[in-house]
């Protein structure tokens, strides 16, 4: 099974289109109702109850858990943010609040937290580490909730508490990026009423069209047939949520939930969305020839995109879909006990006619006592190039917030055990 993945065969998936249930209270967390964990996640358990979602950790001092959702480029620099929130049973250096600014492809971002002692302090995350830059008093009530506002104004950020503005800031990091709310630290933390509105400003429609030939139409990874002409508009982008759900036809069993915003659709290939956006995953390749990642990327993709006439781009390193890849892989069973070393990473490329791709690469170095190998799937996003940063944001938000059937993959495993049983049994009984 180390070398297999069965969720990947498209071959046997019917892929379907559902909109999941907000839960039955009135925590109104908009568009993360349908984000945030309930249930036991990495040592943080989530909960809606007492109309508010509300995060626990009692056993990692040092953690930090935090949701983001997808968004309109078009609203940036016009957009106010607002949570009501609350901290019980926090200890001195506990934290709740905004998450601002999120970087997806650098993994920066601000806090804009309330502390357990009542203060807002404002932190900037980044390549230097977590740097403290402002802290304020408040009027916060330790009884209750208490809301955090921000409010953008081109690449100016003023923040108030309980209605009471402590000032801003203003610098090249403000005034974009993804939002969402975070806890830091043990305790229990509540959170309600999460909002995100845009004033009115102009936003630029843009006409996409025309055939183009693209990576998704070569092979590796199959066929892709030319879109129709199609025009969209920036201004109509939004932030709420539908699921894609793939599903084994045998069973009825649902075996992937995939977030994308509503105005993505399926269709009998691909997800597509806004400016000629499509995504898909290829199934994945095994190799018994020892190489990295990096091997595998310099000796075949790379060669084979500049044979098509791509330039590539950039080639980064995904920390946080590694993370998403163990614990997606865990739930598989494995003949064998090996050491598997994970990696993920992208390679952005364009052409010569207005196409931006991005090819995320997941790959397994394994490592036993009866053999060495390494197997990768791909997942595979391009768009026109005015609508890549969005198209990017949300194939990677979709990426990293997949959820698989943990029911559905008992009974993989299950069939797997029963398959290698019957394997091993086979040459005594025939002979």
């Amino acid at each position: 099974m180390t070398t297999t993945m069965l969720w990947r065969s498209s071959y046997i998936l019917i892929l379907l289109i559902i909109f999941m249930p907000i839960p039955s209270i009135s925590a109104s967390l908009g568009i993360l109702e349908k984000i945030v964990h309930t249930g036991d996640l990495d040592g943080w358990d989530g909960v809606f109850s007492q109309d508010a979602y509300w995060l626990e950790n009692q056993d990692n001092p040092g953690a930090i858990r935090y949701y983001y959702a997808p968004y309109s480029k078009a609203d940036e620099g016009r957009r106010t943010i607002s949570l009501d929130v609350k901290i019980d049973h926090g200890d001195p250096d506990s934290a709740a609040g905004l998450l601002y600014g999120y970087d997806t492809r650098k993994r920066h971002y601000f806090l804009v937290v309330l502390s357990s002692d009542g203060k807002l302090e404002i932190f900037r995350r980044d390549e230097s580490g977590f740097n403290l830059l402002m802290s304020s008093t408040t009027d916060a009530s330790p009884a209750g909730f208490d809301r955090i506002t921000l409010r953008e104004n081109g690449n100016k950020l003023s923040f108030s508490v309980n209605g009471r503005n402590l000032g801003g800031i203003g610098n090249e990091h403000t005034g974009k990026g993804a939002v969402g709310i975070v806890a830091v630290g043990t305790g229990r933390f509540g959170f309600a009423k999460f909002k995100v509105s845009a004033s009115a400003g102009q936003s630029v429609a843009k006409e996409q069209g025309g055939a183009t030939q693209s990576a998704l139409s070569q092979s590796p990874p199959g066929s892709l047939t030319s879109s129709q002409e199609t025009k969209y508009s920036q201004a109509t982008q939004n932030a709420e949520i539908q699921w894609f759900v793939t599903t084994d036809p045998e069973t009825g069993m649902w075996i992937e939930k995939i977030p994308y915003p509503t105005n993505w659709r399926m269709t009998d290939q691909f997800i597509v969305g806004p400016g000629d956006a499509r995504t898909r995953e290829i199934t994945g390749y095994t190799s018994y020839q020892e190489r990295t990642i990096d091997q595998m990327i310099n000796g075949e993709l790379l060669p084979w995109l500049r044979k098509e006439n791509y330039r590539i781009l950039n080639i980064e390193t995904y920390s946080v879909l590694v993370n998403k890849f163990k614990e997606d892989y865990s739930e598989y069973w494995v003949t064998e006990l090996a050491q598997n070393d994970y990696s993920v990473k992208g390679i952005e490329y364009e052409d010569n006619n207005g196409l931006k791709g991005l090819l995320i690469v997941y790959f397994i170095e394994s490592r036993s006592e009866l053999s060495n190998s390494n197997s990768y799937y791909i997942s595979i996003m391009e768009s026109d190039a005015s609508y890549y940063d969005n198209s990017k944001s949300a194939f990677l938000f979709a990426e990293e917030n997949k959820r698989i059937n943990p029911e559905y993959m008992a009974i993989v495993n299950q069939e797997e055990r029963r398959l290698k049983s019957w394997i091993n049994c086979w040459p005594t009984l025939s002979g």
